[in-house]
Formats: structure tokens, sequence, C-alpha cells
């Protein structure tokens, strides 16, 4: 596979997804550093970071190539390219790479993930978690793998919310700290619906080559014009839950964690241009241009985090 092949197989633009629950999971910790089950360690935390970090990314990319894999043999890719209203990223089986070399792809990454993962278990000393990575595994390749894929049945959205919100934001928190906080559940959930608002942009593009492969995802069983209002619903409730902090409603003391003024600034204008970001994906949504929509949606995702970051300093 020549290395513009594998940059395509990534699927660049959807790493914000799994990078930002990290991200935000390693703020929350920092501003929590206090209540750490072990005595706070700068290296440490840092090293800590990083393999979860990894961990993230890698599993993602493995899983876009497996999706790739799986979707490409099963001829669904075929049916998307032969669709002129789903101008979806390049698939690499479809356009005639050799489905051994994706599978290969997804079996590399996955693997670099694994090692990350074991970097995180033996310096925490938490061997609970193998179980938990092995299930994350089992998700990506079973998302559309596999003779009866969850993601033909249409589970593939409530994976999504688990495993983009959940499972990354409360995995790499109690890794960094030992323990779970409210902060950490209201985070996932936000990072969460953000994901599955993407996936349902996604589908929404894809809606009618999904439905002539079989693929039962929300949008095909929903139908276009109901699909957009609960997509639209998603996000609103991301907006709303990323306002709330702000009015010290959720959290009467949100906005006394930042360190000072400028810190409250920074993290202020990070709030205000993820929301933009996500009024811009409502818009793109509406106006049926789902590709912006998927875009800007990710890009909030980054903001929201980086308003966590500014607010733990």
């Amino acid at each position: 596979m020549k290395a513009r092949d594998y940059i395509h197989g990534m699927r660049l633009r959807t790493l914000p997804l799994g990078i930002a629950p990290v991200a935000a999971a390693a703020a929350l910790s920092y501003n929590n550093r206090a209540d750490m089950a072990q005595p706070f360690s700068v290296a440490r935390f840092w090293i800590l970071v990083v393999a979860c970090l990894c961990v993230a990314v890698f599993l993602q990319v493995a899983a876009n190539f497996a999706n790739d894999y799986s979707d490409g043999v099963r001829g669904t890719d075929r049916l998307r390219a032969g669709d002129a209203r789903s101008e979806g990223p390049r698939r690499l089986v479809a356009g005639g790479i050799a489905p051994k070399q994706v599978l290969m792809a997804a079996a590399a990454n996955a693997t670099l993930a694994c090692i990350a993962g074991l970097v995180a278990v033996i310096l925490t000393g938490y061997w609970w978690l193998i179980a938990v990575g092995l299930v994350c595994l089992a998700a990506a390749w079973w998302y559309v793998g596999g003779k009866h894929p969850y993601g033909y049945a249409g589970f593939g959205e409530i994976s999504v919310f688990v495993f983009f919100g959940l499972v990354p934001v409360l995995g790499t928190a109690y890794v960094l700290t030992g323990a779970l906080r409210f902060t950490d559940v209201y985070a996932g959930v936000i990072l969460g619906f953000i994901a599955v608002g993407v996936l349902c942009m996604n589908n929404l593009r894809d809606e009618a080559s999904d439905e002539q492969a079989g693929k039962r995802t929300w949008m095909v069983m929903l139908g276009g014009s109901t699909g957009r209002v609960v997509t639209g619903i998603l996000l609103g409730a991301a907006i709303l839950l990323i306002v709330l902090p702000w009015c010290n409603v959720v959290f009467p003391t949100f906005t006394q964690s930042f360190g000072s003024l400028g810190w409250f600034m920074a993290g202020l204008l990070a709030m205000i241009a993820c929301l933009d970001m996500l009024v811009r994906a409502l818009n793109a949504l509406y106006q049926r241009t789902y590709n912006a929509a998927m875009r800007t949606c990710s890009i909030s995702a980054l903001l929201f985090a980086l308003m966590l970051i500014f607010a733990a300093f």
C-alpha cells in the first residue's frame, strides 16, 4: 500500500473525535491532581497521557481500516461509489487496494494501541484495564465486521456514544487519578453527543447506499427528515451542556477554577469558538452539506477539550 493510500485510510479528519476525550480527561484530572490516589508526579502524569492518547488514536485508525476492509469485501462501499449523493472519503478496498493490505494496516495499528495500553497498565497496576481494551478491540472489529455486524443492526450510534465519549474520558481519568468524578461523566456525555452527531451526519450522507446494502443505521430507520431533527437535537443537547457550567448551574465553582483572568478569557473564547463550530455544523446539517457539517462538528470536540485545558491552569 502506498503512503498516500495509507493516509487516506487513516481518515485524519475523524481523529479529533479520538483525541478530544483524552485531552478533556487529562485536563480534568490535572485540575484534580491534589485528590489523586497516588502522589502527583509530572513525569508519570504525562507519560500516562501520551499512552492513553496513543491508545485512542491507534485504535481509531485501526477501526477506520477495519471498517474499510469489512465494508469493502461486503460490497457496501461499491454501492456508495455508485451513489452520486454519497461524497464520502476515498474507500481503499472498493478503490482497488488489496483487502489483505487494508486488514494488515488495521492489525498493525491495533497492535500499537495494545502496546500503548500495556504501558498504561504496567505503570498503574490496573490489570483489569486489559479486559476493557479487549472489549474496545471487539467493538472496533464487529462494528461492520464479522457475519453479524452490530453497525448494520442500528447499534452503531450507541457504540459511538460509549466508545468515543464515556469510555475514553472515564478510562483516561481513572488511569491518571485512580478515581472517577461527575465532571468526567459530564464531559464524556458531551463528547459522546458530538461523536454520535458526526456519525449521524455521515449516515445521512450515505443513507441511500446504506439502505440498499441492508445497513440499518438510525438514519435509514428514521428517514432523512426525522434523522436531521434527531441529529440537531443531539448537537443542541451538547451546546446546552457546554453552556450550563458557565452559568454556574451544574458546577457552581466552574468559573472559579481558572487560575487567572487570562486563562478565564482564553477558556471563554474556546467555549465561544466551540459553540460557533456546533452552530455552523447545525446550519450545514440543514443545508445537507454533510461533509462540511462533519468537519466543523469534529473541530468543536477539540475546542471543548481546549476549554477544559484552559480551566486546568
